[in-house]
């Protein structure tokens, strides 16, 4: 009992900081407790993203990054001089692979993150629940977390408009920077700057979507050629008055058909206009391929190795460096740093090759002694064997015999002892 007094008193929340000043404290709108028909906490884009050919680049980018594993890491030196890492169990890992919050788990936080950074330019990785208050010590554990557009910046706060899940709305709160993880797209100038390659295409794509309406629209773009020359007012008035019965004629009919004079003539002009528009949009979405270090296979599923190797080198590493780096400065004190400790990420590599690469990479990682052949059966999903020589970093193909287990009951040969054809003789006896 003394325990949940004691977190009780000490923990903090984002939205209901006590000890903070006050314009730290949340301010939202009226409370409206209606059930939404949609998850009010999803990530949104901007509107202009929304219906061209960014939105799968962007979405592309933030699900591969999602598959990689993040996690609280600890450095260990081994008996042998080296360093390894060791995986840490604790809330933080806990957040960033299972469950960041009541609505996200980790991989979804992560997924949210990158699409909205890699859009907006810049992110906030809020935390909105801890078990001790983070202004006034740099030794607590953050329990919960939430994505946050960044809507105001002063030297040491940050003004946030963060999903909060008791009001069911945004709720945009002041936070000091240094409790904040405040994660900025690498490739800022690629993407974000307003003359970047990246809305170069964006403004090329929305000027393109803007005429292919106008040309779909129900306007009919006719011109009907009168028998007389509209010069004066008087034949002005009567040319609209037959504009206006040949509307009346198309409105009024089911089928939509009308009839002109033998005089007359309709000429059609919604056809389209030749323009260099998607040429200019292809050329410009092969440099952002380019500058992005990404390839059009990797998104059609033929890109072969050495394209999903830049793409993962070039692309997604700089990405996930981001996110863990910045979370380590923010959510692990200098001593647990000092320590060794620090945010990790880890892509299986072997999750990239095709079926029969990847039985030719495993055969050989077996046969390196790498790995053993009950972790390669894992990797495809296999069940661990029983064998007890499966645990051990063996090649199976030397000396097969010799890592057999011996039959129960069964006594090993003893080599027999040879009789020596000359034994010694003392000289005493001769």
């Amino acid at each position: 009992m003394a325990k949940i007094i004691d977190y009780i008193k000490h923990s903090w929340s984002a939205f209901r900081s006590q000890d903070a000043p006050d314009e730290t404290k949340y301010v939202s709108r009226s409370y409206n407790p209606t059930i939404s028909d949609s998850n009010p906490s999803r990530t949104r884009i901007n509107s202009y993203n929304e219906r061209s050919v960014i939105v799968s680049i962007l979405n592309k980018i933030a699900v591969d990054v999602s598959q990689i594993i993040f996690y609280h890491q600890t450095t260990e030196e081994s008996e042998d001089g080296y360093e390894y890492k060791l995986k840490v169990d604790d809330n933080l890992t806990n957040i960033l692979s299972y469950e960041a919050n009541i609505d996200q788990t980790g991989p979804e936080l992560i997924k949210a993150l990158v699409f909205k950074m890699l859009d907006e330019g810049s992110v906030a990785l809020v935390p909105t629940a801890t078990d001790k208050n983070p202004l006034n010590t740099e030794s607590y554990d953050v329990e919960e977390c939430r994505i946050g557009t960044i809507v105001g910046w002063a030297e040491d706060y940050i003004k946030v408009k963060v999903f909060n899940p008791k009001r069911q709305d945004y709720t945009q709160v002041l936070l000091p920077k240094k409790i904040v993880p405040i994660i900025e797209n690498p490739f800022y100038a690629t993407m974000n700057e307003p003359s970047s390659v990246f809305q170069r295409l964006v403004r090329t794509l929305k000027t393109i979507d803007r005429l292919n309406d106008k040309n779909n629209s129900s306007k009919l773009d006719l011109i009907i050629q009168l028998p007389y020359a509209a010069r004066s007012s008087a034949k002005k008035e009567q040319a609209k008055e037959r504009r206006d019965e040949i509307e009346s004629q198309l409105n009024n009919s089911q089928l939509g058909i009308a009839y002109i004079d033998a005089s007359e003539k309709v000429i059609q002009l919604n056809r389209a206009v030749e323009n260099n528009l998607w040429q200019e949009a292809q050329d410009l979405l092969g440099d952002l391929y380019a500058q992005l270090g990404m390839s059009p296979a990797v998104f059609n599923g033929t890109a072969n190795e050495q394209e999903i190797f830049n793409y993962y080198t070039k692309t997604l590493k700089p990405i996930c460096s981001t996110i863990a780096l910045n979370i380590s400065r923010k959510w692990l004190s200098k001593n647990a740093r000092t320590r060794g400790h620090s945010i990790g990420f880890f892509q299986d590599p072997f999750e990239l090759l095709p079926t029969t690469q990847l039985f030719t990479s495993l055969d050989m990682a077996v046969k390196d002694q790498f790995i053993s052949s009950n972790e390669a059966r894992i990797m495809i999903g296999r069940k661990p064997s029983n064998n007890p020589n499966a645990n051990a970093l063996a090649n199976p193909y030397i000396n097969p015999q010799d890592s057999m287990p011996q039959p129960e009951g069964q006594m090993e040969e003893q080599p027999v002892e040879e009789e020596d054809e000359f034994p010694d003789i003392d000289t005493n006896d001769i």
